[in-house]
């Protein structure tokens, strides 16, 4: 009797395990501090393209070392990539603006990831989304996968994707055409 029921609890287990899935990430469920330099960085301007988001900070070697790397896929997929450089040690737009300049940053940073799903305490720490927003990398940017996850993420975002754009604060809405 006992071994029918360690059998049939034996049988069971694997049904468990397939119920069990692993949680999928959005890029809506990020959420990052105001635009500090470069292009803005806003939800509708990103539909539809690849999305890089870096973590990183002014007083972190890794992460400025990592910066040019980040500006190169920047312009190697500027058609179907969009980066986004996330300054999370709570600096200045100034002290910021010095560390870019040098690296010769162009693309969008901005002051912090207030909201994230995935709790973190190192950097740099890199989140590579696909076209449609799902997180597909998660991880350093030295790490072995990730110039292969962007490669991929860019590679099959549609370059004609017209990412929708909102007004900028305060500007009136355009005339329309007759």
């Amino acid at each position: 009797m006992r071994t029918l029921a360690l059998l049939a609890t034996l049988l069971t287990l694997p049904s468990f395990a397939a119920d069990k899935k692993e949680k999928t990430y959005d890029l809506r469920d990020f959420g990052w501090g105001k635009s500090v330099s470069g292009p803005s960085a806003t939800m509708g301007k990103l539909n539809g393209k690849a999305v890089v988001l870096e973590c990183w900070g002014v007083k972190c070697p890794p992460c400025i070392a990592s910066l040019p790397h980040m500006q190169e896929l920047s312009e190697k997929y500027k058609d179907t990539l969009v980066v986004i450089g996330a300054e999370c040690q709570g600096h200045t737009a100034k002290e910021i603006a010095v560390v870019t300049k040098k690296a010769g940053v162009e693309y969008a940073i901005v002051s912090g990831l207030p909201k994230t799903p995935i709790q973190f305490s190192g950097i740099p720490k890199v989140f590579v989304f696909d076209n449609k927003g799902k997180l597909v990398f998660d991880g350093n940017p030295a790490d072995a996968g990730f110039t292969e996850a962007v490669k991929k993420v860019a590679e099959k975002a549609d370059a004609k994707a017209a990412p929708t754009t909102a007004p900028a604060p305060g500007a009136k809405p355009a005339a329309a055409k007759a």
